[in-house]
């Protein structure tokens, strides 16, 4: 009988599972011979019968609403010009899923955006009007910010960098972070000008940021000669 493994989310979480698993399974594998003791992370154990599921009998559907794969640490980089756009982001279809036979990996906003979990009928629907059966269920999303409760901070209407708060957890809003200090440090060589790093709610997902933000800009200000505006 084949056990459906839903995952939500195809960052670090999504992938773990699936590598678990298959790394897991090898090992049990390896000792199956010998011993009829399930190892731990080698399988799932279904109560009503006890039997041990494996690879061969999974089957593995993972959700991304995004297309690529990013870390947020990385984002820095881009928005004080140390490298480009390009090479913080990996296509979701290079991850280790995706080198499974039994595993489906859905990305996109059109094809892998959840609208509506339900737990007692073990199913999922998607915003496209699909919906997906499970028999088990992981939930690793991360976090997700919901700037449409500080007035401002939508990222749909960040047009004018200058004009409008941007979220630095934001992919979205890394080009106009750059693009928004690129024109106050050459305002700034005029006239004095004001960067505000703001945390707009507890807790958030990051600690260090705000503190890190600070001083890369105080890096910046020094190396373009802006020091005293």
């Amino acid at each position: 009988m084949v056990h459906k493994l839903l995952v939500i989310g195809a960052g670090f979480g999504g992938n773990g599972v699936i590598t678990g698993l298959s790394e897991a399974s090898q090992k049990y594998d390896e000792t199956e011979k010998n011993s009829a003791a399930c190892l731990p992370w080698s399988c799932f154990q279904r109560k009503a019968s006890g039997k041990s599921l494996f690879p061969g009998d999974l089957e593995i559907t993972m959700l991304d609403r995004k297309t690529n794969f990013s870390i947020g640490g990385t984002w820095q980089f881009v928005w004080s010009s140390r490298l480009i756009a390009p090479v913080i982001e990996w296509p979701f279809a290079d991850l280790h899923a995706s080198d499974f036979d039994n595993v489906q990996l859905l990305t996109g906003p059109d094809n892998a955006t959840v609208e509506k979990l339900l737990p007692k009928e073990k199913r999922v629907i998607l915003t496209n009007g699909k919906s997906l059966q499970y028999d088990t269920l992981v939930l690793s999303p991360g976090v997700i910010s919901d700037p449409s409760e500080v007035p401002g901070l939508v990222p749909e209407k960040a047009t004018a960098p200058t004009k409008q708060a941007l979220d630095i957890c934001n992919l979205k809003h890394v080009p106009l972070i750059q693009q928004g200090i690129d024109q106050v440090m050459l305002e700034a060589k005029k006239s004095p000008k004001t960067i505000l790093v703001c945390v707009t709610r507890m807790p958030y997902k990051c600690p260090p940021v705000p503190f890190e933000v600070a001083s890369i800009l105080d890096d910046l200000r020094r190396e373009r000669g802006v020091l005293d505006n």
